[in-house]
C-alpha cells in the first residue's frame, strides 16, 4: 500500500466512523453531503436494519434472571449444583436432570422419564427459586444437613414467636419430587444442641414439634451428665 492509498483509505474511516460508534445517530445521506456515495447509503441501511432488529429484541424477549452475587462468587452455578445433589439425594437416584431457575415464583415440577424421550436416562425435575433462596434456605436448613424430609424447601420465611430462644418457626413453599406436589407448610428449627429442623403441614404442628426437639436434647444434655 502506498502513501496515497493510505491516505484515501483513513479518509473513507474518517468519514464512516460515526455510522460504526455507539453513541452516534443515525446520518441520513440524503442530508449530509459527505455521505450521498454508495458506501454510506449502504451502510446507512444497514444501521437502520441493526436498530430496528435490537429493539424487536428489546421488547419482545424476556430477560434472563439476572446473577446474584454472595461473599463476591456468582451464585447462578452454585445454586444449581447445590439444589440438583439434594433433589437427587431425596430421590436417592443420580439419574434425574435438574434444572434451576433464579428469580422467579417459587415452584417446582417434575416430567416423566417416558414424556421426554426414549434417550433420557431419567425424569427432569425443573426448580425455580428466588434470589434469596442461597441465605434464606441453604444457609438455614442445607449446610449442616440439619432437615431430614423428602420434602424440597423452595423457599422460607420467618415468622416471630414467643420461644424464640428455644426454636425459631418459617413459613415454607415445599416440593415432594417423589409424588409432584406444591403445598405451603411449615419449619420448625431448634435453637439449642444440633438446631435440627423438621416440616409440618400447620403451625400448631410445627410448635409441637420444636417442644419435642426440646425435650429430646435436654433428655441427651441429661444423660451426659449421669455418664460424667
Amino acid at each position: 500500500m502506498d502513501r496515497d492509498e493510505y491516505k484515501k483509505m483513513k479518509e473513507a474511516a474518517r468519514k464512516l466512523a460515526p455510522f460504526y460508534h455507539p453513541s452516534s445517530s443515525i446520518i441520513d445521506p440524503d442530508k449530509h453531503p459527505d455521505y450521498r456515495d454508495k458506501m454510506g447509503g449502504a451502510v446507512y441501511t444497514l444501521r437502520e436494519m441493526i436498530q430496528e432488529h435490537r429493539s424487536e429484541l428489546k421488547h419482545g424477549v424476556e430477560k434472563a434472571p439476572p446473577l446474584i452475587k454472595i461473599g463476591g462468587r456468582l451464585t447462578h452455578a452454585m445454586t444449581q449444583s447445590r439444589v440438583s445433589r439434594i433433589i437427587n439425594g431425596i430421590l436417592g437416584s443420580s439419574k434425574t436432570d435438574v434444572q434451576v431457575t433464579i428469580g422467579l415464583i417459587p415452584t417446582g415440577y417434575k416430567t416423566k422419564r417416558e414424556d421426554r424421550s426414549r434417550y433420557a436416562s431419567g425424569p427432569l425435575i425443573a426448580i425455580t427459586v428466588g434470589h434469596m433462596w442461597e441465605r434464606k434456605v441453604w444457609r438455614e436448613f442445607y449446610s449442616n444437613k440439619n432437615l431430614d424430609t423428602d420434602w424440597f424447601v423452595l423457599a422460607a420465611t420467618e415468622v416471630r414467636v414467643n420461644r424464640k430462644n428455644q426454636f425459631r418457626l418459617f413459613e415454607a413453599r415445599l416440593f415432594q419430587p417423589s409424588t409432584n406436589i406444591n403445598k405451603d407448610g411449615y419449619i420448625i428449627k431448634s435453637t439449642i444442641g444440633e438446631k435440627t429442623a423438621a416440616v409440618a403441614n400447620t403451625a400448631s404442628q410445627a410448635v409441637e414439634l420444636g417442644y419435642a426437639m426440646i425435650s429430646e436434647e435436654l433428655k441427651k444434655r441429661i444423660n451426659k451428665e449421669n455418664d460424667i
